[in-house]
């Protein structure tokens, strides 16, 4: 195997955000088949887990340049709260302090975002990171033959209305996650070239 160049993998990480962001753009124009797309290069850039194939671009990235993926989102879900909370809120993220969500949001770096439990769905805590992987590894990675139960249902039921374009729960969480990992991605690149 050859071990790539850092210039080698920023150029890799340059070229997601890139295609995420057109991917974005897709979204918004009311093409929703992109988010099958976005949920891949997700998994890619941010997704984490034991297997050695879960080496996240973005993250790895940052940890070896010593940047900070700061990002914002509620406080974590206590678990006593799962006992008797049907849904409880969105795996809400933004980049940067919302003046709107201030009181409500915390600081986290993306890493540990990923992995806490912010989501509450029938009972049933879950984090962005897990979000994530149901989606991708069942829609987009992988196509299996069955669905998650839990992903069907927030497909199916939980319709919103979210900044002008009708989406469900999943595909508002990918669409967020898709603009702060994009945004996250650009920062990082302009981190490396600046400092160099």
């Amino acid at each position: 195997m050859v071990m790539l160049t850092l210039d080698d993998r920023i150029k890799q990480l340059e070229d997601q955000a890139s295609i995420l962001s057109d991917h974005i753009q897709r979204v918004e124009q009311g093409d929703h088949k992109y988010f099958i797309p976005i949920a891949t290069i997700l998994r890619a850039l941010v997704a984490t887990g034991r297997a050695r194939n879960f080496t996240p671009l973005l993250i790895s990235l940052a940890k070896e340049l010593n940047y900070s993926l700061k990002c914002y989102g509620p406080k974590e879900v206590d678990n006593s709260e799962l006992s008797f909370l049907v849904l409880v809120r969105g795996l809400n993220i933004t980049v940067d302090p919302h003046p709107v969500y201030s009181t409500r949001h915390v600081e986290y770096e993306l890493e540990k975002w990923m992995d806490t439990t912010l989501f509450v769905w029938k009972r049933k805590g879950y984090t962005p990171n897990l979000f994530l992987r149901t989606v991708a590894d069942s829609e987009g990675a992988h196509f299996d033959k069955r669905l998650p139960n839990d992903l069907v249902e927030l497909r199916e039921d939980i319709k919103i209305s979210f900044q002008k374009f009708n989406i469900n729960e999943a595909q508002r969480f990918l669409y967020q996650l898709a603009i702060a990992t994009q945004e996250l991605s650009i920062r990082c690149i302009e981190y490396y070239r600046t400092n160099r």
